[in-house]
């Protein structure tokens, strides 16, 4: 102790003379620190300090005053305060640097001694020891937004001035964490992603941050991130639809995700599932083209892919109650009426019909019909058809050939159908067509034919050959065969009476006048006839006279 004293009051001795004395400074230092006196000590330092003159005597003694604060008196504040004096004086000076950088990477204001060094580092572009600052403050920063402003500088001075995406990369998943909902840390990923092809770390922090979140619409915004990147960047098509799907498990009316499932499932033939996510666009659409786009859409699709044509024509019928005149889908009904069943052909003519016919569009209307009738097994309902056709011809179209042909198609079908024997016989009449009338009835006479019909087809096709045709051959042959059903038909004996006698087939015109004969009611008929066949007998054949009867059973 006494030691102590002496050697102290030699050192204050010295400094009366000359406060500035370095070596009565440095024992006083020594001596106050062994002692534990480090408030005298300071007042000591502080006093030296004020009494310097010297630049490098002012350097000193800060940084000795920093020093002292920092591990004697354990005020980090005072101590980096002293730092940033000394460095005013000397900002190169390498000892206080390292003070302060020793004080930024311990507990005791780490980040206002960092402040202090990073306008320095920053001038002296010297971005390692800056990056570590960033470092620092990011560690011990709370507020989210200044942690991502730290990152943000971290990762451009990283890729800037480093040259390392990699490392920028990673600095802004940090930042993205702090704030998932910046928009520029998210573009700035993105295309540090697409620099070191990171895209699968990428996606796996949005989808942390997807778990991480309970906020529905923020879920969505990042499911869809994910799923474009799975789609357009990593080419995984189903990836992306899972991650789509997962969406509108979220929020069912997405129509971000609907819209992108639309593509994906067509391009995969996904056409089930592409049917279900149009349906929902649907129902989200009031009207308008853009409903009616999806519509015809679902009813294409319906009908080429999921091959459900009844499923379709209702699709389609549903376009046409809000838009009769919609063109496209009348070309797909038409279409379909040639190659569906008579069932679903006769409810899209039943659809078409009515537009057709108030439009004037008689040709299409036409051409329903044909395909109608064409998937139509025969019976009452092509019969109607037929004869639709038929006049829908004549009358429409003025063509009198193809009602021709139609009535008489139904004559073929139907021989007992009086109507269209008449209708196929007046336009034969109105146009000439005399041959084509008798090879109706002849095709119409293959078929089995009820007795009734069977005659009246064959006196028509007898006349026609006999009257318009001038074929007597044909007309004896219909009219020989009416009598095969009854020998007394009277028609067709007297049809008979008059080919022989027109071509003086004696022996056959005796023989049908014995059969008229027979058959007759008035005595004035069965005089003329008497006579008549006398003189046949006796001009034509060269026979003598005859018994009265002249041989009539």
């Amino acid at each position: 102790s006494g030691q102590y004293f002496g050697r102290h009051g030699r050192c204050q001795a010295l400094l009366d003379i000359d406060p500035a004395d370095a070596a009565a400074i440095g024992e006083l230092d020594r001596l106050f620190s062994g002692a534990g006196r480090f408030h005298d000590l300071l007042a000591l330092l502080t006093a030296a300090l004020e009494r310097a003159d010297e630049p490098a005597e002012h350097l000193a003694l800060r940084h000795r005053i920093g020093k002292l604060w920092e591990t004697e008196l354990r005020d980090p504040a005072r101590a980096i305060e002293a730092y940033k004096e000394a460095l005013a004086l000397a900002p190169t000076d390498e000892a206080t640097r390292e003070a302060l950088m020793r004080i930024a990477h311990g507990t005791g204001e780490p980040v206002l001694a960092a402040r202090v060094l990073e306008p320095i580092y920053e001038q002296e572009a010297d971005w390692d020891r800056l990056i570590d600052l960033y470092e620092v403050m990011v560690a011990h920063t709370d507020d989210g937004s200044r942690r991502v402003a730290l990152l943000t500088q971290i990762a451009d001075l990283e890729e800037t001035y480093r040259d390392r995406p990699e490392a920028a990369f990673s600095a802004l998943v940090r930042a993205f964490h702090d704030d998932p909902t910046d928009e520029g840390t998210l573009a700035a990923l993105e295309r540090l992603a697409g620099v070191t092809k990171a895209w699968e770390p990428l996606v796996a922090a949005l989808e942390a941050e997807v778990a991480r979140t309970l906020e529905g619409r923020r879920q969505v915004t990042l499911l869809c991130r994910v799923a474009r990147i799975q789609e357009e960047e990593l080419g995984s098509s189903d990836d992306a639809t899972a991650s789509y799907r997962r969406v509108l498990e979220i929020d069912a009316d997405d129509r971000v995700a609907m819209r992108a499932l639309d593509r994906l499932y067509e391009g995969a033939g996904l056409y089930p599932d592409l049917a279900e996510i149009l349906r929902k666009q649907i129902r989200l659409i009031d009207g308008g083209e853009e409903r009616v786009g999806f519509e015809l859409r679902l009813g294409e699709l319906t009908e080429r892919h999921l091959a459900d044509v009844p499923a379709a024509v209702e699709i389609y019928q549903g376009i046409l109650s809000c838009d009769p005149e919609n063109g496209h889908v009348i070309e797909r009904l038409e279409h379909l009426a040639s190659s569906v069943s008579a069932t679903v052909s006769a409810e899209i003519c039943s659809l078409l019909e009515p537009l057709h016919r108030a439009a004037g569009r008689w040709e299409r209307l036409y051409a329903l019909y044909k395909a109608q009738a064409e998937a139509t097994p025969r019976g009452e309902e092509r019969s109607s058809l037929l004869s639709r056709l038929a006049e829908l011809a004549e009358n429409e179209l003025a063509d009198d050939g193809r009602a021709f042909g139609w009535w008489g198609a139904l004559l073929v079908e139907e021989p007992a159908s009086e109507r269209a024997a008449a209708e196929v016989e007046r336009l034969a009449g109105v146009s000439g067509r005399w041959s084509a009338l008798a090879d109706v009835f002849a095709a119409a006479l293959r078929g089995e034919v009820a007795a009734s019909a069977r005659r009246g087809l064959l006196l028509c096709l007898a006349r026609a050959c006999d009257e318009h045709l001038g074929d007597a051959v044909r007309a004896e042959e219909a009219y020989l065969r009416v009598l095969e059903a009854d020998r007394e038909d009277s028609e067709a004996l007297v049809a008979l009476d008059r080919i022989y006698s027109r071509s003086a087939m004696h022996s056959e015109l005796a023989q049908i006048l014995r059969q008229r004969l027979a058959g007759a009611i008035t005595d004035e008929d069965v005089a003329g006839l008497t006579l008549r066949l006398g003189e046949v007998l006796a001009d034509g054949l060269g026979e003598g006279p005859q018994d009265p009867a002249l041989g009539v059973e």
